[in-house]
């Protein structure tokens, strides 16, 4: 036989997506992907593998060079600042210019 008529049709549950928290989580990943690549590169992260043939394993280990992310951070806010004072003397130069230009 067939349904009753009188019984309700279930609905099927909707799912909504939050699409700023997709893209979020996403932008994430990316930076901590960047900072991974950026700290191998910098060698601010070692990977060192040892072979033990006595068990079959491999014994990985992860050494962060944290003297050489603290210098390098102060090598790049040392450079930012320098590279801010020559842009901010460049433009209040050619503000002065511009100024000068409008007598």
């Amino acid at each position: 036989m067939g349904k009753k008529p009188s019984e309700p049709q279930q609905q099927k549950p909707v799912v909504v997506v939050d699409h700023k928290s997709h893209y979020l989580r996403g932008l994430i990943i990316v930076i901590v992907i960047a900072v991974l690549g950026v700290g191998v590169y910098r060698q601010w992260f070692t990977v060192t593998t040892h072979d033990r043939r006595d068990n079959q394993k491999v014994d990985i280990k992860l050494t962060v060079d944290t003297a050489k992310i603290k210098e390098d951070t102060k090598m790049a806010a040392k450079k930012t600042e320098e590279e801010a004072s020559k842009l901010s003397a460049n433009v209040k130069e050619q503000a002065s210019k511009l100024h000068d230009q409008t007598k």
